[in-house]
């Protein structure tokens, strides 16, 4: 009965399809939401209605005093970054920090780029917080990764077992049920 009602509504006019795929869908469109407004907020300016100070890139490169090579470098990885800023910032201003009312009810679709600018963005950040970390500590912290251990791939190893849990219950009986039962109240 579990396994019919999550993967059946019996209602719906998507009977063929199961339920499980919707919360799938809904946390892919979540994590794309979020990465461009965060993306969006990094890129933000420098200082805000003329008296707010913004934690962004622009601001790094404003307020330091960098020595000229790394000053040079950081410009040179935020023309990247701006170009990228430009495909996103429609969908940050209308869609994502606050929803706009006609642009949301217009079903118009904002914050699209180029495919691959998404991940020479992404390099060009970890480039540019490498040269950061190098001028403010005299060495590099690490890797940007959007696939690494605690991230998603745990989430499909977890997901993975679980599914190989739900068969192996299904297919055992007596004694065995009785123990893996055990194990879903632990």
């Amino acid at each position: 009965m579990t396994s019919l009602r999550m993967y059946h509504c019996p209602n719906s006019p998507h009977n063929d399809r199961p339920v499980a795929a919707w919360p799938r869908h809904d946390i892919n469109k979540i994590l794309i939401k979020h990465f461009i407004l965060e993306t969006a907020k990094i890129t933000d300016p420098a200082v805000t209605h003329k008296k707010y100070e913004n934690f962004t890139i622009a601001n790094m490169l404003e307020t330091i005093n960098w020595p000229e090579s790394v000053a040079r470098d950081l410009n040179r990885l935020n023309q990247v970054v701006e170009h990228f800023k430009k495909n996103i910032e429609g969908a940050r201003n209308k869609l994502l920090a606050h929803y706009d009312k006609n642009t949301f009810m217009s079903d118009k679709v904002l914050g699209t780029f180029p495919e691959g600018d998404d991940e020479k963005f992404i390099k060009a950040l970890e480039e540019m917080c490498n040269v950061l970390h190098q001028a403010s500590f005299d060495c590099i912290f690490g890797k940007i990764s959007v696939a690494m251990a605690g991230d998603v791939l745990d989430l499909k190893k977890t997901l993975k077992r679980a599914v190989a849990f739900e068969k192996l219950f299904k297919e055992s009986k007596g004694e065995d049920k009785v123990r893996l039962f055990k194990y879903l109240n632990d």
